[in-house]
């Protein structure tokens, strides 16, 4: 797929989406998904390539092949001067940032729930009321 495709939607559905839009989606930064992307494109390539291939400054280059790295996006061969950085498999690394997305989703619903407890017993002069007492406008709807 082209990195020149765009996302477009059926029913929140993605039909086609660009590779560096769905890296996005999961949480990659900018130069994080440039920089995986060209290891996909060209192979393995060390930080000075891909300083030139991803446009990615010099001066932080590093810093995001370390964190492809320490994400499990990226493998480091260190027997090799200067160090070439491989891409690891698109479905491994995909998923396993799902599963870490997940994992930080349920342990904040966890904190949410015993948090949400603690303020509930710490006023006992509160009354609260169902949110469907309530009207609130959103996306320009009111809601009951």
């Amino acid at each position: 797929m082209s990195s020149k495709e765009r996302i477009t939607y059926t029913n929140s559905t993605p039909t086609t989406i660009s590779a560096r839009a769905l890296l996005r989606r999961i949480k990659l930064t900018k130069y994080e998904a440039y920089a995986y992307l060209a290891l996909i494109k060209y192979g393995p390539l060390n930080c000075k390539s891909l300083t030139r291939i991803t446009g990615i400054p010099n001066g932080k280059i590093y810093t995001v092949m370390k964190t492809l790295v320490d994400e499990g996006w990226a493998q480091v061969s260190t027997q090799i001067r200067p160090k070439r950085f491989y891409p690891v498999d698109p479905e491994i690394a995909i998923m396993n940032r799902i599963e870490t997305l997940r994992e930080g989703l349920n342990r904040l619903e966890t904190s949410a729930k015993l948090i949400s407890h603690q303020l509930k017993t710490t006023s006992t002069r509160v009354s609260y009321h169902n949110q469907s007492q309530f009207r609130s406008i959103r996306n320009n709807k009111i809601l009951v």
